[in-house]
């Protein structure tokens, strides 16, 4: 294979769909903007799901302030958006709390979490940005949301729709409709959805 071969099936970017995604933490690393701003620079890969395997994810968390650029306030540390996110992750990989901050993002390396990463305008240059909005452990993720939310397709339609980890509201065709599990390509009787939603949200 080569590049001329493999034109047309190389994507133009690395844009991660909106839902949950089984994410390894490759590395996290302090670094100070330009403007002196501190932050932690964090770099995931994506295990799942299959699709995007391998694909490498960048997230920014911003620590320091405009007053106080090098965050050696608590008050700064304690405002910090970014901390608060820094936290859901390290909580979500049960990363030990160490000696130092930095001991701390060492020993996140190579830990999985399941983040539900958004796909959204940017509020400054409307292009499509990604970012990690919530950090679970692996396993204990919600179903309903994202890619990875349950979609029904009720027989005789042809059509689908998001359930949104609800009974489906179509009103089918028969009372023989059947609704696709798009989470684990199933079809399963109407009758039953509310339960096979159920198992997906204890499994």
């Amino acid at each position: 294979m080569s590049l001329v071969g493999s034109w047309d099936s190389i994507p133009d970017s690395d844009m991660l769909e909106e839902g949950y995604y089984t994410l390894t933490v490759r590395k996290l690393a302090e670094k100070h903007l330009d403007d002196g701003r501190l932050t932690v620079k964090g770099q995931f890969r994506v295990e799942a799901p299959e699709k995007y395997a391998g694909v490498y994810y960048f997230e920014t968390y911003f620590i320091g302030s405009k007053e106080d650029p090098a965050a050696e306030e608590a008050a700064t540390w304690n405002k910090s958006f970014g901390v608060k996110q820094l936290k859901k992750l390290l909580v979500s990989t049960v990363t030990p709390k160490q000696a130092t901050d930095e001991a701390t993002y060492d020993a996140a390396a190579d830990r999985q979490f399941v983040g539900f990463v958004t796909n959204r305008p940017d509020k400054k240059t409307g292009e499509p940005r990604n970012n990690i909005a919530g950090y679970f452990p692996v396993g204990k993720a919600p179903v309903g949301r994202g890619a990875s939310r349950p979609t029904v397709e009720i027989a005789g339609t042809g059509g689908t729709t998001s359930t949104g980890g609800a009974r489906p509201t179509a009103t089918p065709v028969n009372s023989e409709a059947k609704l696709h599990c798009s989470s684990c390509d199933t079809s399963v009787p109407r009758s039953q959805w509310a339960d096979h939603l159920t198992t997906h949200a204890a499994a």
